[in-house]
């Protein structure tokens, strides 16, 4: 059981790697602004969708 339970934490630890990975890739230092336009995406793509939301609510 208790290797069971360490098998768990190490795939849960590799899985959260593999994702910080996938949110930040690593970049070299003259691609820095780049990257900052990246971020300022995605914040519009998971700010968008709420707002278009509570406009339709506040319309209905």
């Amino acid at each position: 059981m208790a290797s069971g339970m360490t098998k768990d934490k190490r795939s849960e630890k590799l899985i959260a790697r593999r994702m910080r990975g996938l949110r930040m890739p690593r970049a070299p230092s003259n691609e820095v602004p780049d990257k900052a336009s990246d971020v300022t995406l995605t914040r519009l793509i998971f700010t968008l969708p709420p707002l278009v939301i509570l406009v339709a609510g506040s319309l209905l």
